[in-house]
């Protein structure tokens, strides 16, 4: 369908329709906090990286089978208001017809 021709469902004459009410509650509060951490990488004629020294904040790490270099950019901050997210709530269709 173009946009010129699509409708809203709500000015369709027929079909059904599922209405839930929702109420969301924020449960976690995420802060992200810049490390201001500058690294100094040299990558020699192979394209392989090397780290100079005193990066503490950065490794050399194999992911599948990509190796490179990893490093930490940010701290956190996580606040939450003990409610769990591991749970997913499933509504039941209540039709309304028109």
């Amino acid at each position: 369908m173009t946009p010129a021709a699509a409708h809203a469902v709500k000015d369709q004459a027929s079909g059904n329709w599922y209405v839930r009410n929702v109420t969301h509650t924020k449960a976690a509060n995420l802060r992200l906090i810049n490390t201001h951490s500058l690294a100094e990488v040299f990558i020699n004629s192979d394209g392989v990286p090397t780290l100079g020294e005193g990066n503490a904040d950065c490794r050399t790490q194999t992911i599948g089978s990509r190796s490179g270099l990893s490093c930490k950019m940010v701290n956190y901050t996580l606040q939450t208001n003990g409610l769990s997210n591991t749970s997913i709530h499933i509504f039941r269709r209540s039709p309304t017809r028109r």
